[in-house]
């Protein structure tokens, strides 16, 4: 998950700080940085600004689909090359753009 320094940390889409009692999501590392949508990853923003943003939807669907293959995870794998492997192989599809295929 995202790290959120109230007060300091400014929301994705309007740039402005996220403060205390605001309601705001935050999502984890979970695009490849080549992804047209990569900004919402490892992001913070406030509840609003991320409702009325038309790619709210689609950033959702994919984080879901991230969460659904990450559950499905081996458990015991011992190696960081295992785990890597691994990661490799169950996320070789996800996220793609239409370009990218």
């Amino acid at each position: 998950m995202t790290i959120v320094l109230i007060g300091k940390t400014t929301c994705g889409i309007c740039g402005v700080p996220i403060c205390k009692g605001e309601d705001y999501i935050g999502f984890p590392a979970f695009l490849p940085k080549t992804h047209r949508l990569w900004k919402y990853s490892d992001g913070a923003f406030h509840s609003k600004c991320f409702a009325d943003d038309p790619n709210s939807g689609e950033v959702q669907r994919l984080h879901e689909q991230f969460e659904s293959i990450w559950e499905k995870r081996p458990r015991g794998l011992k190696t960081n090359e295992e785990r890597e492997a691994w990661g490799k192989r169950a996320f070789a599809d996800f996220a793609k753009e239409p370009s990218d295929t």
